[in-house]
């Protein structure tokens, strides 16, 4: 099946904001580290790896990850 993401990058930026504010009622409590690696993830706007990576995928099968938050998911992975 191929990848549909109707959210893009703002969906992706409003799931970083929930999620810290689930785990993290006080941002004074939030790490150094984990504000300097969300700064870096804020603004890298990877939905365009979504339409050159859209033939790649088959018309067939479950409903894939779209590429762009697989390629974040390695990115993130490797910082860390």
């Amino acid at each position: 099946m191929l990848p549909i993401y109707p959210g893009g990058h703002v969906a992706y930026q409003n799931f970083v904001v929930e999620q810290l504010r689930n785990h993290y009622a006080n941002p004074a409590e939030l790490p150094d580290r984990l504000l300097d690696i969300a700064e870096r993830f804020w603004e890298k706007n990877l939905t365009g790896i979504d339409t050159l990576m859209q033939e790649c995928y088959s018309r067939f099968g479950p409903k894939p990850r779209p590429p762009s938050c697989i390629l974040r998911s390695v990115l993130l992975s490797i910082t860390l």
